[in-house]
């Protein structure tokens, strides 16, 4: 056996990822939108949830409110245990060992090799406990040291110790199943014999000698009552059944498993039998990874997107905790960098004032699902969904009236040429028309069935509308409409978005992207791929396709791609630039993301030494028009937020919202949109806070 000696030091040197540097940030589900692999309680108000990019959550009022934390790393974190009432820790790829003494507020840490990576942790006392992943490490001074135990050349997912000697760990060996037990705290690991040729995700045990192992690979439990020696088939669904990720059991006999498109089973006779349902049944990305009870009664589920589900029934039923929501976004609207909508499935409607600081769920006194908004001003807008859902508000989306569509296809996408002139179009071929801001629709001949995905109007006569196999354009209000494209059968291309800057030059996009400059007559292909994009003028634009987004500055000829969330299955359905930095997207599982940069990583280190201190320095040039740069300096690793605001307090910009390392950063401020008038930019870092002052001039 080895010894490994933990140095803790001052200087805390962290493997990163792109989106540790990224310029987008979460502003839904809260608290985050990155995959959560753990959940644990310490008791039914005080729990932790950890995940990708270095995430820790805490809640202190049974997850009601969910906060995040600083963690010190961005790497990805996968198991979490309770040492005492004060005491926890947490585990992670590359070594990551972070340990704190008083709940989360602070965090030590004792990482050690980097080739080590961790998925599981279980404490038996303050002092003993072992770590599992493509090792297993053994502590007796409350993770000060570890001992290495055994090796493997695949991962041990889960761990579970019944008291200080009596422990089992599973997981794969060479893609068969690995199911291992020792007696003797470690110093010896037998293995044991799986009936499945499966994959243990994890393991619980109700009492030294009776146990469960939930499967991967197809949905699978294993059960044993004589402590491992024998292990019996307790559920398996067979081929192509799911799979499920993590067990956890409240008493003797009732027991939950979770798995993927938010499976969840659930047993009341130790096993016998398991009856399951399905949160999200027709997504297939909707992961729960693990499951935890803190008592009889409370349990919590964490998983894919950050989604987080609280029991307090003993699972017979669950609920979100997550806000505001986590229903599928697939539209996003601002009027300016603070004013902007979202709406989704189930009728979701999302306000923020803000710039997306807060979002408001508003009352669309609907359960349909919503695909489209737009607003003409701060008060009058208009959305469309499915079955012929049309809403209007004329109060800024405090309420919403409906109004007769003539249709009940599906409505998929709305566009205005002014406050009187709009035009919605959606599945069947459907098309519908207002002349007096949406308080009537008159239906309109498409020329064709296909499924229409997408409505752009240049003014009151030019429109363009784009769809599977289909691009339709209209001169005349849409009296008639041109049939660009039809395409019946196989091979079709599927087009997505559109968007004119005149009469002759817009662009399609789909899978790809093409350019038009004689009014949809001809296209020319350009890199993507791009499923939607909205540029804010003809050079500048942002395009999504699934979860990478893309930049162009030379009008789509060329993208620079960002893999955006590598932590998370979120697609984004749709985008919107408020000006040149300022941009939304909106996706599944409640995704909204924002930039205030364009997109792009504009915030870098511009220096190698590492400061002695925090600080923030003053901005140059000021006064300035419109433009000026802000520096700052990190003396340690942190979470941190530089925003700007107006005389008066309110907050016009967010220029930073992201971890950063040690070092000196500089970032560019664009005052374009703003009048005239004093300002102030705060800096705040952990505990450190600073304000300073400036004048833009014009």
């Amino acid at each position: 056996m080895r010894k490994i000696i933990i140095l803790i030091i001052a200087l805390f040197i962290v493997v990163t990822d792109i989106n540790s540097q990224n310029s987008w940030f979460w502003q839904n589900p809260s608290p985050t939108g990155y995959r959560l692999y753990c959940v644990k309680f310490l008791n039914s108000n005080t729990g932790f949830a950890v995940g990708y990019n270095g995430s820790i959550a805490r809640t202190l009022d049974g997850g009601s409110n969910w906060s995040l934390l600083s963690s010190i790393t961005t790497r990805e974190l996968h198991g979490i245990d309770f040492l005492n009432s004060n005491s926890v820790m947490v585990v992670g790829l590359y070594g990551s060992i972070l340990k704190s003494t008083d709940l989360g507020n602070n965090w030590t840490d004792l990482s050690v090799s980097t080739s080590y990576h961790f998925w599981d942790i279980d404490f038996a006392d303050a002092s003993t406990g072992t770590i599992v992943g493509n090792k297993i490490l053994r502590t007796s001074n409350g993770g000060l040291n570890w001992v290495e135990q055994y090796s493997n050349t695949s991962p041990i997912w889960g761990v579970q110790f019944i008291d200080a000697n009596t422990g089992t760990a599973v997981g794969t060996q060479n893609f068969t199943p690995l199911i291992l037990r020792t007696t003797n705290g470690g110093i010896n690991w037998i293995q044991q014999f799986s009936p499945l040729n499966l994959y243990p995700r994890d393991v619980f045990f109700t009492d030294i000698n009776t146990g469960y192992i939930s499967m991967a690979g197809q949905r699978a439990v294993l059960k044993t009552t004589n402590g491992g020696n024998n292990w019996l088939i307790s559920d398996y669904g067979g081929s192509g059944s799911g799979q499920l990720y993590s067990v956890s059991f409240m008493d003797n006999n009732t027991g939950v498993v979770t798995g993927d498109r938010g499976r969840i089973g659930r047993t009341t006779n130790a096993g016998l039998s398991w009856n399951y349902i399905f949160l999200y049944p027709s997504e297939s990305y909707a992961w729960f990874y693990n499951v935890s009870f803190s008592d009889q009664l409370t349990g919590s589920i964490a998983g894919e997107s950050g989604l987080l589900f609280r029991t307090t029934d003993g699972g017979l039923s669950w609920f979100s905790q997550n806000k505001e929501t986590i229903n599928i976004l697939n539209g996003v609207y601002f009027l300016n960098n603070n004013r902007g909508f979202v709406v989704g499935n189930n009728g979701t409607i999302m306000r923020t004032t803000n710039g997306g600081q807060n979002w408001i769920l508003q009352f669309s006194n609907t359960a349909n699902n919503i695909r489209s908004v737009y607003f003409h001003d701060a008060n009058n807008g208009i959305v469309a969904g499915d079955l012929g859902l049309v809403l209007k508000t004329s109060d800024g989306g405090l309420s919403w009236i409906q109004q007769p569509s003539g249709t009940n296809n599906n409505l998929i996408s709305v566009s205005f040429a002014n406050v009187n002139n709009g035009i919605i179009c959606g599945s069947n071929g459907t098309i519908i028309h207002t002349t007096n801001g949406g308080v009537s629709w008159n239906i309109q001949n498409s020329g064709v069935t296909r499924y229409l995905t997408k409505v752009f109007m240049t003014d009151v006569n030019n429109a363009y509308i784009v769809g599977i196999g289909s691009r339709l354009k209209t001169v005349n209000g849409g009296a008639t409409w041109s049939v660009l494209y039809n395409c019946i059968g196989q091979g079709c291309e599927y087009l997505a978005d559109v968007q004119f800057f005149n009469a002759n030059t817009g662009y399609v996009s789909g899978g790809g992207f093409k350019k038009t400059t004689d009014g949809g007559i001809n296209f020319t292909n350009y890199s993507g791929p791009i499923s939607y994009a909205h540029f804010i003028d003809e050079m500048n634009g942002i395009g999504v396709h699934y979860q990478t987004v893309s930049r162009t500055t030379n009008g789509g000829i060329n993208w620079i791609s960002n893999s955006l969330i590598n932590g998370s299955y979120s697609q984004f359905y749709d985008v919107h630039m408020s000006d040149l930095n300022t941009a939304v997207i909106v996706g599944s599982f409640g995704a909204i993301m924002r930039t205030t940069t364009g997109g792009s990583t504009f915030i870098e280190p511009v220096s190698n030494v590492l400061p002695a201190k925090f600080s923030l320095t003053q901005n140059y040039p000021n006064p300035f028009n419109p433009k000026t740069i802000i520096n700052y300096q990190l003396s340690t690793f942190n979470i941190v937020s530089l925003k700007v605001f107006d005389a008066l307090g309110k907050e016009v910009a967010t220029l930073v919202n992201q971890k950063q390392n040690a070092g000196s950063y500089e970032v560019e401020f664009n005052g374009e949109d703003l009048p005239s008038g004093v300002y102030f930019y705060k800096l705040e870092a952990g505990d450190f806070s600073e304000t300073k002052r400036m004048i833009l001039l014009k």
